[in-house]
Protein backbone atom coordinates (compact mmCIF):
# COMPACT_ATOMS: atom_id res chain seq x y z
CA UNK A 1 0.00 0.00 0.00
CA UNK A 2 1.21 3.53 -0.78
CA UNK A 3 0.59 5.57 2.33
CA UNK A 4 2.21 8.86 1.29
CA UNK A 5 -0.42 10.12 -1.16
CA UNK A 6 -3.30 10.75 1.22
CA UNK A 7 -4.75 7.23 1.39
CA UNK A 8 -5.12 5.72 4.85
CA UNK A 9 -4.83 2.04 5.66
CA UNK A 10 -8.53 1.96 6.58
CA UNK A 11 -9.62 3.60 3.33
CA UNK A 12 -7.51 1.19 1.32
CA UNK A 13 -8.86 -1.89 3.12
CA UNK A 14 -12.46 -0.66 2.80
CA UNK A 15 -11.97 -0.46 -0.96
CA UNK A 16 -9.73 -3.43 -1.68
CA UNK A 17 -10.18 -5.71 1.33
CA UNK A 18 -7.71 -6.79 3.99
CA UNK A 19 -4.13 -7.27 2.87
CA UNK A 20 -1.56 -9.31 4.70
CA UNK A 21 1.33 -7.09 3.63
CA UNK A 22 1.33 -3.30 3.63
CA UNK A 23 4.15 -1.72 1.64
CA UNK A 24 5.22 1.85 2.30
CA UNK A 25 6.79 3.69 -0.65
CA UNK A 26 8.02 7.07 0.66
CA UNK A 27 8.81 9.99 -1.60
CA UNK A 28 12.46 11.12 -1.69
CA UNK A 29 13.58 13.04 1.36
CA UNK A 30 13.86 16.76 0.62
CA UNK A 31 17.39 18.05 0.24
CA UNK A 32 16.94 20.69 2.95
CA UNK A 33 16.29 17.92 5.47
CA UNK A 34 19.39 15.87 4.81
CA UNK A 35 23.09 16.49 4.47
CA UNK A 36 24.58 15.53 1.12
CA UNK A 37 28.27 16.03 0.51
CA UNK A 38 29.03 15.49 -3.18
CA UNK A 39 32.34 13.87 -4.13
CA UNK A 40 35.18 16.12 -5.25
CA UNK A 41 33.85 17.59 -8.54
CA UNK A 42 37.27 18.46 -9.91
CA UNK A 43 38.67 15.89 -12.30
CA UNK A 44 40.86 15.81 -15.36
CA UNK A 45 41.08 18.44 -18.07
CA UNK A 46 38.48 16.46 -20.02
CA UNK A 47 35.98 16.93 -17.20
CA UNK A 48 36.90 20.55 -16.58
CA UNK A 49 36.02 21.55 -20.14
CA UNK A 50 32.39 20.54 -19.65
CA UNK A 51 30.18 22.64 -17.34
CA UNK A 52 28.64 20.44 -14.65
CA UNK A 53 26.00 21.11 -12.03
CA UNK A 54 27.76 21.18 -8.67
CA UNK A 55 25.07 19.05 -7.06
CA UNK A 56 25.75 16.03 -9.30
CA UNK A 57 27.02 13.06 -7.32
CA UNK A 58 30.14 11.50 -8.84
CA UNK A 59 29.86 7.71 -8.95
CA UNK A 60 33.30 6.76 -10.25
CA UNK A 61 36.85 8.07 -10.03
CA UNK A 62 38.45 10.98 -11.81
CA UNK A 63 37.86 9.62 -15.30
CA UNK A 64 35.54 8.74 -16.89
CA UNK A 65 33.01 11.11 -15.36
CA UNK A 66 29.82 9.31 -14.30
CA UNK A 67 27.24 11.00 -12.11
CA UNK A 68 23.61 11.22 -11.10
CA UNK A 69 21.51 13.90 -9.45
CA UNK A 70 20.42 13.82 -5.80
CA UNK A 71 17.13 11.94 -5.91
CA UNK A 72 15.12 14.70 -4.24
CA UNK A 73 16.26 17.24 -6.86
CA UNK A 74 15.39 14.85 -9.68
CA UNK A 75 11.95 14.35 -8.16
CA UNK A 76 11.41 18.10 -7.79
CA UNK A 77 12.05 18.57 -11.53
CA UNK A 78 8.77 16.86 -12.35
CA UNK A 79 8.30 15.25 -15.75
CA UNK A 80 11.17 17.14 -17.44
CA UNK A 81 14.65 16.97 -15.93
CA UNK A 82 16.81 20.07 -15.77
CA UNK A 83 19.59 19.68 -18.32
CA UNK A 84 22.25 20.13 -15.63
CA UNK A 85 20.76 17.31 -13.57
CA UNK A 86 20.55 14.76 -16.40
CA UNK A 87 22.54 11.68 -15.45
CA UNK A 88 25.97 11.32 -17.07
CA UNK A 89 27.39 8.02 -18.35
CA UNK A 90 30.81 8.07 -19.99
CA UNK A 91 33.06 5.20 -21.06
CA UNK A 92 36.11 7.39 -21.58
CA UNK A 93 37.36 10.95 -21.44
CA UNK A 94 35.27 13.71 -22.96
CA UNK A 95 36.75 14.42 -26.42
CA UNK A 96 38.08 17.88 -27.18
CA UNK A 97 36.44 19.08 -30.37
CA UNK A 98 36.25 22.28 -32.38
CA UNK A 99 33.94 25.05 -31.20
CA UNK A 100 32.84 25.53 -34.82
CA UNK A 101 29.68 23.61 -34.00
CA UNK A 102 27.81 24.13 -37.26
CA UNK A 103 30.62 22.40 -39.17
CA UNK A 104 30.68 19.27 -37.03
CA UNK A 105 30.68 16.36 -39.46
CA UNK A 106 28.92 12.99 -39.49
CA UNK A 107 29.99 10.19 -41.83
CA UNK A 108 27.57 7.54 -43.10
CA UNK A 109 29.18 4.45 -44.59
CA UNK A 110 29.32 0.68 -44.49
CA UNK A 111 26.61 -1.40 -46.13
CA UNK A 112 24.93 1.45 -47.99
CA UNK A 113 24.62 2.28 -51.68
CA UNK A 114 25.28 5.97 -51.15
CA UNK A 115 27.90 6.69 -48.45
CA UNK A 116 28.18 10.39 -47.67
CA UNK A 117 29.21 12.99 -45.11
CA UNK A 118 27.17 15.89 -43.82
CA UNK A 119 27.58 18.74 -41.36
CA UNK A 120 25.37 19.89 -38.52
CA UNK A 121 24.27 22.94 -40.47
CA UNK A 122 23.09 20.61 -43.24
CA UNK A 123 21.01 18.60 -40.79
CA UNK A 124 19.21 21.80 -39.85
CA UNK A 125 18.78 23.03 -43.43
CA UNK A 126 18.14 19.79 -45.34
CA UNK A 127 16.00 17.68 -43.01
CA UNK A 128 12.72 18.02 -41.15
CA UNK A 129 13.50 18.88 -37.53
CA UNK A 130 11.52 17.56 -34.56
CA UNK A 131 11.53 18.14 -30.80
CA UNK A 132 10.27 15.28 -28.66
CA UNK A 133 10.43 14.32 -24.96
CA UNK A 134 12.64 11.28 -24.44
CA UNK A 135 13.24 9.37 -21.21
CA UNK A 136 16.64 7.70 -20.90
CA UNK A 137 17.60 5.22 -18.19
CA UNK A 138 21.01 3.69 -17.57
CA UNK A 139 20.94 -0.10 -17.59
CA UNK A 140 22.71 0.04 -14.22
CA UNK A 141 20.09 2.20 -12.51
CA UNK A 142 19.68 1.07 -8.85
CA UNK A 143 22.61 -1.33 -9.20
CA UNK A 144 23.75 -0.34 -5.72
CA UNK A 145 20.74 -2.17 -4.28
CA UNK A 146 21.48 -5.22 -6.42
CA UNK A 147 25.12 -5.22 -5.37
CA UNK A 148 24.04 -5.25 -1.72
CA UNK A 149 22.37 -8.61 -2.38
CA UNK A 150 24.84 -10.09 -4.85
CA UNK A 151 27.83 -8.29 -6.27
CA UNK A 152 27.73 -7.96 -10.04
CA UNK A 153 29.67 -6.12 -12.73
CA UNK A 154 29.51 -2.34 -12.66
CA UNK A 155 29.62 0.52 -10.20
CA UNK A 156 26.96 1.55 -7.70
CA UNK A 157 24.24 3.57 -9.39
CA UNK A 158 21.56 4.92 -7.10
CA UNK A 159 17.97 5.52 -8.18
CA UNK A 160 18.62 8.68 -10.23
CA UNK A 161 20.17 7.08 -13.32
CA UNK A 162 17.12 8.14 -15.31
CA UNK A 163 16.19 11.47 -16.88
CA UNK A 164 13.76 13.04 -19.36
CA UNK A 165 14.66 15.90 -21.70
CA UNK A 166 13.33 17.53 -24.84
CA UNK A 167 15.63 16.47 -27.66
CA UNK A 168 15.78 18.20 -31.06
CA UNK A 169 17.07 16.67 -34.26
CA UNK A 170 16.18 14.86 -37.47
CA UNK A 171 14.88 11.34 -37.95
CA UNK A 172 17.51 8.67 -38.59
CA UNK A 173 15.07 7.20 -41.10
CA UNK A 174 15.47 10.24 -43.35
CA UNK A 175 19.26 9.87 -43.29
CA UNK A 176 19.03 6.16 -44.11
CA UNK A 177 16.67 6.85 -47.00
CA UNK A 178 19.39 9.01 -48.53
CA UNK A 179 22.13 6.46 -47.78
CA UNK A 180 20.07 3.56 -49.23
CA UNK A 181 21.05 0.55 -47.08
CA UNK A 182 21.90 -2.64 -48.93
CA UNK A 183 19.55 -5.62 -48.71
CA UNK A 184 21.94 -7.52 -46.44
CA UNK A 185 22.18 -4.66 -43.90
CA UNK A 186 20.55 -5.41 -40.55
CA UNK A 187 21.90 -2.89 -38.02
CA UNK A 188 22.86 0.77 -37.80
CA UNK A 189 26.13 1.11 -35.87
CA UNK A 190 27.00 4.48 -34.30
CA UNK A 191 30.28 5.74 -32.83
CA UNK A 192 31.10 9.02 -31.14
CA UNK A 193 34.19 11.19 -31.14
CA UNK A 194 35.66 9.77 -27.94
CA UNK A 195 38.74 7.56 -27.96
CA UNK A 196 39.02 5.25 -24.92
CA UNK A 197 41.82 2.71 -24.64
CA UNK A 198 39.71 0.00 -26.27
CA UNK A 199 38.55 2.21 -29.14
CA UNK A 200 35.56 4.54 -29.64
CA UNK A 201 32.40 3.68 -27.76
CA UNK A 202 29.66 2.47 -30.06
CA UNK A 203 26.17 1.09 -30.00
CA UNK A 204 23.70 -0.21 -32.55
CA UNK A 205 19.99 -0.45 -33.27
CA UNK A 206 18.12 -2.65 -35.70
CA UNK A 207 17.82 -1.14 -39.16
CA UNK A 208 14.15 -2.13 -39.29
CA UNK A 209 13.58 -0.05 -36.16
CA UNK A 210 15.35 2.94 -37.69
CA UNK A 211 13.20 2.67 -40.82
CA UNK A 212 9.97 2.38 -38.83
CA UNK A 213 8.44 5.90 -38.65
CA UNK A 214 6.46 4.89 -35.57
CA UNK A 215 9.65 4.45 -33.51
CA UNK A 216 10.92 8.00 -34.17
CA UNK A 217 14.62 7.15 -33.75
CA UNK A 218 16.41 10.48 -33.88
CA UNK A 219 19.84 11.94 -34.54
CA UNK A 220 19.67 14.67 -31.90
CA UNK A 221 21.85 17.77 -31.74
CA UNK A 222 20.11 19.80 -29.03
CA UNK A 223 18.96 19.06 -25.49
CA UNK A 224 16.70 21.30 -23.47
CA UNK A 225 14.27 21.09 -20.62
Amino acid sequence: MITDIGVTKEEFENTYGNLADIFRLPFPVRRDKISIKPPNPKGTAEDDRVPRDKSLLRLTGVQPFNAEAPLDQLYDCGFLTKVGLHYVRNHGGVPEISEDIMNWEVEVGGMVEHPFKFKLKEIISDYDIYTVPVSLTCAGNRRKEQNMVKRGTGFNWGSAGTSTSLWTGCMMRDIMLKAKPKNAARFVWMEGGDNPANGPYGTSVRLCWVMDPERSIMLAYKQKR
